[in-house]
């Protein structure tokens, strides 16, 4: 019988703690996922986007789980793990 393998996936943070973003209000946050969003196609399709923050609400990385259509977008939680999806956080 063969077996399913095992996947790890390890996060090493590479900002200094002055260039740590931080989100105390929901301005923050807008700006924050703002600044990370693609502008060119912003307007195009739905995206649906997972932001990581630590217990400090300091941002640990940001993934772009799903892209969908003009109207739409569906994010498959029991098909698509976050944790391989978003494997190369910042």
């Amino acid at each position: 019988m063969e077996r399913a393998r095992e996947i790890k996936i390890s996060y090493k943070g590479n900002r200094k703690n002055n260039q740590k973003l931080k989100i105390k209000s929901s301005e923050d946050a807008n700006r924050i996922i703002y600044d990370f969003w693609d502008k060119d196609h912003i307007e195009l399709h739905e995206s649906f986007k997972v932001v990581y923050l630590n217990n400090n609400n300091v941002v640990k990385g940001i993934c772009t789980m799903s892209i969908g259509g003009i109207t739409s977008t569906a994010v498959d939680w029991i098909g698509r793990s976050m944790y391989t999806t978003c494997g190369g956080l910042n």
